[in-house]
């Protein structure tokens, strides 16, 4: 670990070009990593910047820097920017991880304009080294905490300028960064952003977080996940590769794109060895056109993952197993499991049987995506539509999914006493709460509705570990994934001591560094001291609900590290709620019709027949094409159907569809002469085409 260092500390130097000609700005930067320099995010200017370098120290040189910042937060005003060409390996920043209880007293070295010389007519910035005391009771107040911090031997307000960026450190940690001089102290105080609301974002982390699973595949790609436990020499990745390779021009045949030869492979364990590697995956899990997850023994972080992807992709997803499972077993998989369709990676299968992975893999891939693109609402996971519900209505007593504290935890016997236990101690916290598990709701809707809108609306949602169940982290990923409030997690102290024994997955361990469950007995020896530290944890809970999280260890994930991460990632083309109104009405008239209404002699929606209910469904459907008519018609000038071959497209297919199932027999003047428009609109394109280049 680095105390403050002089090889790390940079001269940085923003060149602007604007209507008044060339200006610059000047900060000071600090290198995090061997490529990342941190400093304050009005130092570099959004708009107009041409030209963008920082000067080392030791030794003397400029390095010229990319002009698009790695990641910046303006609210903070910190900013994280990448060097062209990263300087050797930099050992590790220390960081102060708690908000400060104490004075402390603190030092930086920096650029300000008081430190500066004139050299022949030009200025020369030098180091000033900094220090002075840390007054912990400031910087709080009404926006974000800041660090306040008073200054020994300061110079005047507007001598100040170079500082900002400037890194403070205590000790050997660093505790944040320079963003202003505030006015009214005549230049003796400084403001700085804390480290730990650095540590808190998200989009810091990532950034910050070593290169893994970079760069991912540009074109059609697919990811598969890992278990932490072989069964066989030939794991669920080679079978994916060789059904790439054996099946390509198949695929390409099916779904006309071209996928790449070779998976991206994720070892589960490895996506949870640092908060780094874990917002990396759920990148790629949210970029991923196809993922593939090894389910065999239904590990608790591959359900985990697969809780995230149900949440950010509607397909698609194939979830398999090495071993050939009973119907007996079968049976006995908690419901959202039973939901998916498992496919078989083992060789217990002859190569030509429809179950062996190089068959069953490709036709699995092939028919998911053909169905994906016909029927807006296909779903190979659960959540994914559930998850998308409007904010909870409340019943009678004003309650509503909201208000509840939804435990996630295993229903077995087994798990009664853990249930009692916390149950009384969360409603001992919460004395006017309601304390829920699934199998405990009133609700006559179907379980997995109430299920999924209380796991992405409830304020408080509780997930026990303890017993490591299938079902409780696949719905702790859709938590995570779905919701910007944190889960609070919790489990036995034995289940915690047997995750540390000889033998477990290393992945028990490691989620455990991630999300810091709080520990507790089922049976407590001393039931105040166990009490007290299930209300630490729902205090940390509280906070985050008052928007005034915690700080937390760097090698632990922010609260809603995930959900952000997924917000910023995923692929929102799947949502058809962005699509153009004239696709969506299209849409809404294909979705259970299909693309054409009378393909099989008879009209597929059920009950159509319903002479009543058929007349109003005509009538509904016409409608809809003749208002996407009338849209798209009317939407763009004629001057963009001259230079818009693709609109010119769009309004041709929409029109003969119009004519043919909108408005084949008009009754009415207006809709006759609506239909002869059509008609002149359809031989004007066709003019169009004819003329253009």
């Amino acid at each position: 670990m680095a105390g403050l260092a002089r090889e790390r500390l940079v001269l940085v130097k923003a060149t602007s070009t604007g209507a008044q000609g060339e200006s610059y700005s000047i900060g000071t930067g600090y290198l995090l990593t061997a490529g990342l320099v941190l400093t304050a995010s009005h130092v570099v200017p959004e708009l107009e910047l041409t030209r963008l370098e920082v000067r080392t120290d030791d030794p003397a040189q400029w390095l010229a820097v990319q002009l698009q910042p790695v990641w910046r937060d303006a609210a903070l005003d910190a900013v994280l920017l990448r060097l062209e060409a990263p300087l050797a390996e930099l050992a590790e920043v220390n960081w102060v991880e708690a908000a400060f209880e104490d004075d402390a007293v603190w030092h930086s070295s920096a650029y300000p304009k008081a430190g500066s010389v004139d050299q022949a007519g030009k200025i020369a910035w030098k180091t000033v080294g900094l220090g002075g005391k840390l007054q912990a009771l400031g910087g709080g107040g009404q926006g974000a905490r800041e660090l306040e911090l008073t200054v020994d031997a300061p110079p005047p307000a507007d001598e100040w300028a170079g500082i900002s960026g400037a890194p403070v450190f205590v000790g050997d940690r660093l505790a944040g960064l320079v963003k202003e001089v505030p006015k009214s102290f005549q230049g003796g105080r400084l403001a700085a952003v804390p480290a730990s609301l650095l540590l808190l974002n998200h989009g810091f982390r990532l950034a910050l977080s070593k290169p893994w699973l970079d760069p991912l595949p540009a074109g059609t790609w697919v990811l598969v996940v890992e278990a932490e436990r072989k069964k066989s020499k030939t794991g669920l990745a080679d079978w994916v590769d060789g059904a790439l390779t054996k099946e390509a021009k198949a695929l390409e045949a099916a779904t006309g794109v071209r996928f790449e030869p070779a998976a991206v492979r994720v070892r589960i364990a490895d996506a949870l060895e640092s908060p780094g590697h874990w917002l990396r995956f759920v990148r790629a899990l949210c970029l991923a056109p196809v993922a593939v997850f090894d389910a065999t023994g239904f590990e608790p972080a591959v359900m985990l993952a697969l809780g995230v992807r149900a949440v950010v992709h509607r397909g698609i997803t194939l979830t398999s197993v090495a071993d050939v499972l009973t119907h007996d077993q079968l049976s006995r998989l908690p419901f959202n499991i039973q939901e998916t369709r498992l496919i078989h990676h083992g060789s217990g299968y002859p190569p030509k049987d429809v179950r062996h992975p190089l068959v069953a893999i490709p036709a699995a891939i092939k028919r998911g995506w053909q169905e994906l693109a016909a029927q807006p609402a296909y779903l190979d996971l659960p959540a994914y539509d559930a998850v998308r519900c409007p904010f909870p209505s409340t019943d009678v007593e004003g309650r509503s999914a909201l208000d509840r504290v939804l435990m996630l935890c295993s229903f077995g016997k087994e798990h009664e006493d853990n249930w009692l236990r916390l149950s009384n101690s969360v409603l001992a916290h919460y004395p006017d709460g309601e304390v829920a598990r699934m199998l405990d709701m009133a609700s006559p809707r179907l379980v997995g509705q109430a299920l999924y809108e209380g796991i992405r609306w409830a304020r408080t949602c509780l997930v026990d570990w303890t017993g490591w169940r299938a079902n409780v982290f696949f719905e702790f990923g859709v938590r995570l994934a779905c919701s910007d409030m944190d889960a609070v997690v919790l489990i036995e102290q034995s289940a915690h001591e047997a995750a540390a024994a000889p033998g477990a997955l290393v992945q028990l361990q490691r989620m455990e560094a991630l999300w810091s469950p709080a520990l507790y007995r089922a049976a407590p020896e001393d039931p105040v001291a166990d009490d007290e530290a299930i209300a630490a944890a729902l205090g940390v809970h509280d906070a985050i609900v008052r928007q005034q999280p915690a700080p937390v260890a760097a090698t632990a994930l922010p609260h809603d590290a995930t959900f952000r991460t997924c917000r910023d990632h995923f692929d929102w083309k799947q949502e058809h709620i962005t699509i153009e109104p004239h696709d969506l009405l299209r849409s809404t008239i294909e979705s259970p019709f299909g693309k054409d209404p009378q393909a099989g002699g008879r009209s597929p929606l059920l009950y159509s027949a319903n002479a009543g209910y058929g007349k109003d469904l005509d009538h509904s459907i016409k409608e809809r094409w003749i208002a996407a008519w009338c849209y798209l018609s009317q939407r763009h000038p004629k001057e963009q159907w001259a230079s818009d071959p693709g609109l010119r497209a769009a309004l041709r297919k929409l029109g003969n569809d119009v004519l043919q199932f909108g408005l084949p027999a008009p009754a009415g003047a207006h809709l006759k002469a609506m239909r002869d428009q059509i008609f002149e609109v359809l031989d004007e394109l066709d003019d169009l085409d004819g003329a253009a280049p």
